[in-house]
């Protein structure tokens, strides 16, 4: 595998057994590949699997079939507690409904600490673990005054907005983005996509994000892409997700286009 390659996927499949005896083939054969320093788009339909893609690389579900490699590591049969450690520190998810994916029972402080009290390697003293939580309320845009409030306190955007700091918490090289405006109000979807844009630009935040076509893809892309390909501020190729599938993989212009 070229050292480029942060993650690829051949043959990904997620299938689920329901009731009667069958089974529903939510991915069924995705090859894709992140490369460093670029930012991969996953477009479809509704229902298409983009959400289960995701939570299948970063292992909620475990895979059906197939191979996912991380930095040249097969990281898909793999189910160990240590493993799954390592694998939180590499990649990192930020879920579409910001609210259903806080414990509404956790301070915004501990919600983003999380990562670092469950890691032996990573535990911190108060001081530190405090310190450093603010400084990601900082960089999402919201205040030391919201490190002790619970996430019903918060507007859909600023949870997303701690959804966000709680991926960056664990620094990790991948963060997928599993549309991640398309449940908040049209009013602050500008604002949380202008911050990933922020992150991508200035913190390298490298990121395979998904979305269901027309949404979000002229804000991500930029066309100076298409003049210097390792112009780090935008999509560079987007894959198309149909039927379960990746159908093709193409320089963005090409697929936005036709959005």
């Amino acid at each position: 595998m070229s050292e480029n390659v942060i993650l690829r996927t051949e043959g990904l499949k997620k299938h689920f057994r329901i009731k009667g005896g069958r089974t529903v083939k939510a991915v069924d054969g995705v090859s894709i590949q992140v490369e460093r320093g670029r930012t991969l788009g996953l477009v479809g339909e509704s229902g298409c699997g983009k959400s289960t893609l995701g939570r299948t690389i970063i292992r909620i579900y475990d895979p059906t079939e197939g191979v996912i490699t991380l930095n040249g590591k097969d990281v898909s049969g793999r189910s160990s507690k240590r493993f799954r450690q390592e694998l939180a520190r590499s990649v990192q998810m930020i879920f579409q409904d910001p609210y259903a994916c806080l414990n509404p029972r956790m301070t915004v402080t501990d919600l983003i600490a999380e990562g670092w009290d469950l890691n032996r390697e990573l535990r911190l003293s108060a001081g530190e673990r405090r310190e450093k939580v603010l400084e990601l309320l900082r960089i999402v845009g919201l205040n030391e005054e919201h490190a002790n409030r619970f996430p019903h306190e918060f507007s859909g955007g600023q949870r997303q907005r701690i959804g966000i700091a709680r991926a960056l918490s664990m620094d990790p090289e991948l963060v997928i983005c599993d549309e991640p405006i398309s449940a908040l109000d049209v009013s602050i979807q500008a604002q949380v996509m202008n911050l990933l844009l922020h992150l991508q630009q200035e913190k390298g935040l490298r990121a395979c994000l998904t979305s269901p076509p027309r949404m979000s893809w002229r804000r991500i892309f930029r066309p100076d892409c298409v003049k210097n390909p390792c112009h780090p501020s935008g999509c560079l190729r987007i894959f198309a997700l149909q039927g379960k599938k990746s159908t093709r993989q193409s320089i963005h212009v090409e697929i936005l286009n036709r959005l």
